[in-house]
């Protein structure tokens, strides 16, 4: 049987759709924290890592955690895929709006930073360790958030290291799938809206593409499982995904996909925030870094349009932001509050035909609160 040693933690099933194919390779420019620029890489070459799924043991299938990332993930993504970017399909079934979350939210728990950010934590400790633990024989408690204890004697702490560096790669294969599973029930009620760009600037990707923030917009990875979370991911250049928050959940939408388009100011704005969460690169089509990194400054001159554009994207943020602090201050989106804040909304014309907004004054009107 295949040993597939060589593991993606970012499928080459989504990395496709930022490629160019010449003769049956997927082609990226890649561009790493620190370089002097984009180069060109094939999709294969690039977010893996030799047996990070791979089960340390060999007690039965060590390579079954990869043979199911290969096939209920990468198998499955295509068809997500098609879906989403599909501007016709609104209406989706409970198992179709499980499979967009599954593949989706898998590209978050699987990346190795959660592992890498362990190891580095414990590599700190032994350090400190080893220089202020004087006498060789002396016993060292270590204790784990979980409660288990593991000593070993100063001299031993290079076998101590890496025994513990085992413990913490199964941990984290363990960990990340239940959490993972866990993540896809919690978020199943939860709104879906795809954004299309406008092709001037395109959108890219990282190493670790699922943007996980607070209602503020700070990022907010390490508090996964709060209510007030909104999730976003690049699918292409032209696609982006949001997963709403669990506090303006409405059960006559959960099975909706929303749809809606936005400026070159949207998709350079989400492109820096991309860009920030990334581990250690960022990936997009041939020439798209390059546009990314040049409409930075461009769209940051000090000219009337830009001004005009930022002025409104201020304006609305300051806005949305209200709302959000109101959802969180009343614990629902549907209140006399809100209300009031969107009847003042709607008499600036910057709101016209903004889809959430129109949603939300269409739960308002069904539960009794009038905004007009």
């Amino acid at each position: 049987m295949n040993e597939p040693i060589h593991q993606h933690f970012v499928p080459r099933s989504y990395l496709k759709n930022f490629a160019i194919e010449e003769n049956g390779h997927f082609l990226v420019d890649s561009e790493m924290r620190g370089s002097k620029g984009p180069i060109p890489m094939n999709i294969k070459s690039i977010c893996a890592k030799k047996n990070l799924y791979t089960f340390p043991d060999d007690n039965g299938d060590k390579y079954a955690l990869e043979r199911f990332y290969g096939r209920e993930v990468d198998g499955v993504y295509p068809e997500v895929y098609k879906i989403l970017t599909d501007p016709t399909t609104f209406n989706i079934s409970e198992e179709t709006k499980r499979k967009i979350l599954n593949t989706i939210l898998s590209l978050f728990f699987r990346t190795p930073k959660f592992l890498d950010r362990k190891n580095d934590q414990l590599t700190k400790l032994l350090d400190r360790i080893e220089q202020t633990v004087t006498n060789p024989d002396e016993e060292i408690v270590l204790r784990s958030k979980k409660g288990v204890e593991f000593k070993f004697l100063k001299k031993d702490i290079a076998e101590a290291r890496q025994t513990l560096k085992q413990q913490n790669k199964q941990d984290f294969l363990i960990d990340h799938f239940g959490e993972w599973q866990k993540f896809v029930d919690f978020k199943l009620n939860c709104g879906i809206e795809v954004i299309k760009v406008d092709s001037d600037v395109p959108l890219i990707t990282s190493d670790n593409p699922v943007l996980v923030m607070d209602m503020k917009g700070k990022l907010n990875g390490d508090n996964v499982f709060s209510t007030e979370n909104i999730l976003e991911i690049p699918i292409d250049r032209e696609h982006y995904v949001i997963i709403y928050p669990q506090i303006l959940n409405d059960k006559d939408d959960q099975y909706r996909i929303f749809r809606s388009t936005r400026d070159k100011y949207f998709a350079a704005g989400v492109n820096l925030r991309t860009e920030q969460n990334s581990e250690l690169r960022i990936i997009g089509q041939h020439g798209d870094l390059q546009t990314h990194l040049d409409s930075q400054n461009t769209l940051g001159a000090l000219t009337s349009e830009n001004v005009k554009a930022m002025s409104v994207t201020i304006e609305k943020a300051a806005g949305g932001q209200e709302l959000m602090d109101l959802f969180a201050e009343h614990g629902t989106p549907y209140c006399q509050a809100v209300a009031d804040k969107v009847k003042e909304m709607r008499k600036n014309k910057i709101w016209n035909n903004d889809q959430m907004l129109g949603k939300l004054i269409l739960g308002l009107a069904q539960r009794g609160f009038w905004t007009v």
